[in-house]
């Protein structure tokens, strides 16, 4: 008799262990679910959004913040900037694409030693 009681006792506890995992999964399973509308919900309003809009009625301090929030680095070259974004592949972009002329000659001897490009965050956003 003390053997069954024991088993039984087995039993009750492995069926409360499961039970336990399967409600443990089902909030999991939950939380995606939830994360993925949210996802979704993100999606669909920057899908939407008009950014030249929302640019325009920024004020100078909150451009500023987007700018921070989006770009990691800026490095300068001679005919081009290499701009750096958070999540992004590098692009490249030709100053004529910023309203920046291309040098007519680039100050630097040409027997001097090669320096690496200075990189930082963009520190001015000009508006216009």
């Amino acid at each position: 008799m003390e053997g069954f009681k024991d088993e039984e006792q087995r039993l009750v506890a492995a069926i409360e262990a499961a039970r336990e995992r399967a409600s443990e999964e089902q909030l999991e399973e939950q939380a995606v679910s939830e994360l993925e509308l949210r996802f979704e919900q993100v999606v669909a309003l920057l899908r939407d959004l008009d950014i030249d809009a929302f640019w325009a009625a920024a004020s100078d301090e909150e451009r500023r913040v987007m700018v921070h929030e989006l770009i990691e680095s800026v490095t300068v070259f001679p005919d081009h900037l290499e701009v750096k974004m958070f999540g992004a592949p590098t692009l490249n972009v030709l100053l004529s694409e910023v309203g920046l002329k291309v040098p007519d000659c680039w100050c630097r001897r040409s027997d001097s030693t090669v320096l690496p490009p200075r990189t930082g965050a963009l520190r001015r956003v000009r508006s216009g």
